[in-house]
């Protein structure tokens, strides 16, 4: 069984419906909405869907609010979390082919599937650890500027259609074995938001 976390800040309502809707699978077995806005129509909006718990929260970072989840579910029966966007969506039986694929590799500790925007591009989502200059170049030089390194950054040669062990999983969708939280900790607070997901990657990935 997998349960979910999803940390909304002034999210509209529609696009959790839609994300919601991705859920609708027997698989999952808890969702948690931990509300950074500590938003009321978002409260009463949540009380009557099934499987969804309300949290509200003082806006302490993304991985502060996941960690206010995986807190409660850590203990409870299941063997996986999925971390996830408000904003992703896909079709609920992905749920269920995620899970037989950890299921049957016992070893894998977090997965990220391959992603696709609404238009069909491909998301490259699954990066390589970023250098420091890579950090700069993407923040302060134009996009089509240093095509190499952003591409390198990007692992863009790798064909999607295969399985690769990935040094650092963006935070969009995050499914991960709850052993592996257990083993090696949850998000670092520390990280206000986007570091922590790189942190928390290259812990899973040290077992």
């Amino acid at each position: 069984m997998v349960s979910v976390s999803i940390v909304t800040f002034h999210t509209s309502l529609s696009q959790l419906e839609c994300c919601l809707k991705s859920l609708d699978s027997r698989c999952v077995s808890r969702i948690y909405i931990i509300d950074n806005s500590r938003s009321d129509h978002l409260h009463k909006w949540c009380s009557d869907k099934p499987k969804v718990t309300y949290l509200p929260n003082d806006n302490t970072g993304y991985g502060a609010g996941h960690n206010t989840a995986i807190r409660l579910e850590l203990p409870l029966p299941g063997e996986y979390h999925l971390v996830m966007n408000s904003d992703v969506e896909f079709f609920p039986e992905i749920i269920k082919d995620i899970e037989q694929y950890m299921d049957s590799h016992p070893s894998t500790g977090m997965l990220q599937p391959k992603m696709l925007g609404t238009n069909g591009d491909k998301q490259y989502s699954c990066r390589r650890l970023p250098t420091p200059a890579d950090v700069f170049i993407r923040r302060f030089f134009p996009e089509g500027w240093f095509r190499g390194i952003r591409e390198r950054y990007l692992l863009k040669h790798l064909d999607q259609e295969r399985t690769w062990n990935i040094p650092y999983h963006q935070g969009s969708f995050m499914f991960i074995r709850k052993k592996a939280l257990m083993d090696t900790g949850i998000f670092d607070e520390r990280f206000f938001m986007y570091p922590e997901d790189i942190d928390l990657t290259r812990r899973i990935h040290r077992n």
